[in-house]
């Protein structure tokens, strides 16, 4: 089989011809090339933070190339496989429900023609919320002496490294 490389895009009408002993046949077939789809690329709004999130937006560029017409199709990755969640979606996709887990998205393009591309996937990060910040005990001190170091837990959770603020009231 021959090999037909095309050297811009555009319409092109090809033609092949067979010859033998018994005669001539040919065949025509119209072939388009287009170029192929670019710039699909994505970004998260808010790309990470604690507890549960809400809204996210992830933005979707303008693509480029193809036939110039497209639709989306929009799948999520929270841990257990990619999942579509809308086909025939829009440019973007917005979450307006709690997101209380690191999930990544992806985008395919389609063109009107049979151009595809699919996006690299961008991660929404979701750190659980700190937990178990507690100070130990409470102490009972007279005037004239020293207290015994205040000591809290180790706090869980959040997005490390964190840090310590202590304040004091006389209420």
């Amino acid at each position: 089989k021959p090999i037909i490389n095309f050297p811009v895009y555009g319409d092109y009408l090809v033609k092949v011809t067979i010859t033998n002993s018994c005669g001539t046949d040919f065949a025509t077939q119209n072939v388009h090339i287009t170029q192929s789809i670019t710039g699909n690329t994505l970004t998260a709004s808010p790309p990470q933070g604690c507890g549960c999130l809400m809204p996210v937006t992830i933005s979707g560029s303008v693509p480029s190339g193809g036939s110039g017409t497209y639709t989306y199709e929009w799948e999520m990755n929270s841990g257990s496989g990619w999942q579509p969640i809308t086909v025939g979606g829009t440019q973007n996709y917005i979450i307006n429900e709690p997101m209380c887990q690191s999930t990544m998205f992806r985008r395919t393009v389609y063109d009107a023609g049979d151009c595809v591309d699919e996006s690299l996937p961008v991660e929404v990060t979701v750190y659980p919320g700190v937990q178990n910040n507690l100070i130990l005990s409470n102490q009972q001190v007279c005037s004239n002496k020293l207290p015994e170091t205040i000591q809290g837990t180790l706090p869980v959770g959040g997005n490390l490294p964190f840090t310590y603020s202590w304040e004091s009231s006389i209420d």
